[in-house]
Order: C-alpha cells, then sequence, then structure tokens
C-alpha cells in the first residue's frame, strides 16, 4: 500500500520534522484550504502524521474523509510517559519529570494528557470516520487486506520501556476515563467494520 500511494501521500510529523512534506510544513493550527489545494495540485491524495481532526475539519468538512487510528488508552499513556521522561517531544514535561517528580499518574491526570485521543478525535462522531483502526487489530486487518502477515507489525516491542504493575494500571483507568470509553467505541466499530469486510469481500471502511 504504501508503495502504491508514495507519490501521493504527504507526511505531517510536526514543522520542523524533516519527514513531514514542504507544503505542510507548518503548524496544525495553521491548516487551511489554500493548503490543502496546493497538496492536491501537487498530485497529493492522502496527507498521513499526527495532527488533530479539527486542525482540518473547516478546509475538508466531510468525515468520511477522514482515518483514524486509536490505541489502548493505558498502554498508549504509559508509553507516552517513558518517551516524555527520555526527552522526547514536550521538553517542558521532561522537566516536570525530571526536576519536580511528577509521577505516571500525574502526568495521566493532566487534562491533555487524559483526554488525548479523544482531542484528536474531535468534533466528528466515531461512525462518521471513514476508516477506523485500532493498533491492536492491526495484523487481523492486514489479513482482511490481503497484506503479508509482518504488515501487521510487533505491537510496542521497546525493550526498554519498564513493565507497569497492575496496581499503578488500575490506577490509570479512572484517569483514563474518557479515552477508554472512547476507545471501545472504535473497537467495537473497527471490528464489526472488519467483519463486514470480510463477509462482503470489501475494505473495511465506508
Amino acid at each position: 500500500m504504501a508503495a502504491r500511494h508514495s507519490r501521493r501521500l504527504a507526511l505531517y510529523y510536526g514543522p520542523d520534522d524533516a519527514r513531514t512534506h514542504s507544503l505542510a510544513r507548518r503548524a496544525a493550527s495553521d491548516f487551511d484550504a489554500d493548503m490543502v489545494r496546493a497538496l492536491e495540485r501537487a498530485g497529493i491524495t492522502v496527507l498521513h502524521g499526527h495532527f488533530r481532526v479539527d486542525a482540518l475539519a473547516a478546509a475538508v468538512p466531510d468525515p468520511t474523509r477522514y482515518w483514524i487510528w486509536f490505541r489502548e488508552p493505558v498502554e498508549r499513556t504509559i508509553s507516552h510517559y517513558h518517551f516524555v521522561s527520555k526527552g522526547g517531544a514536550d521538553h517542558r514535561l521532561t522537566r516536570a519529570i525530571a526536576r519536580d517528580g511528577l509521577s505516571l499518574e500525574g502526568f495521566a491526570a493532566l487534562p491533555r494528557i487524559a483526554r488525548f485521543q479523544s482531542t484528536y478525535a474531535a468534533p466528528f462522531a466515531l461512525a462518521e470516520f471513514g476508516f477506523v483502526g485500532v493498533s491492536e487489530l492491526f495484523a487481523p486487518l492486514a489479513a482482511t487486506l490481503g497484506l503479508p502477515a509482518a504488515a501487521g507489525g510487533r505491537g510496542n516491542a521497546n525493550p526498554a520501556k519498564p513493565m507497569i504493575d497492575r496496581a499503578t494500571r488500575r490506577a490509570l483507568v479512572p484517569l483514563l476515563a474518557d479515552d477508554l470509553a472512547l476507545y471501545s467505541e472504535a473497537l467495537e466499530l473497527a471490528m464489526r467494520r472488519t467483519a463486514e469486510g470480510r463477509r462482503r469481500r470489501w475494505l473495511p471502511w465506508r
């Protein structure tokens, strides 16, 4: 799939990331219809990366044109905390962990962390999205699409990330309630669409 779409695919991982397409080198908050038209004139049909849906909602108001992926929120938050603690991306939070001893639970309680995936998915209802995926179902989706088994990935195989005990995970659950509810809905929707795709021999999106 990547090879088939490579010339029509633009990546976005922030304005300063080398992988970001030259026409999209701006803050996601500055996305607009002019940028979308410039990408389309360049032959780009897919913009893939890390940005909130509402960054493009005004320029591309049709929710069926959006594909969105989710990850189990407790594990996602643990991975995010580990990434930030090692100096990744948000240096203010890195300093808070290193200098102030911000705990995993304190990190998860921050509003922008607690509702991280919910914020990214707004403003559309999940059922309106053209495609809803969850990373834990990537392998069965790859099988539905007829891709090699290796395309399903290996999950989070970072050996440096510590194993978090069950009591700590339990403490994270009420803090991540909104994202857990959203993930549960996304999981059910992804399973239903994948099963429907298998029955009708079509791809599991609208």
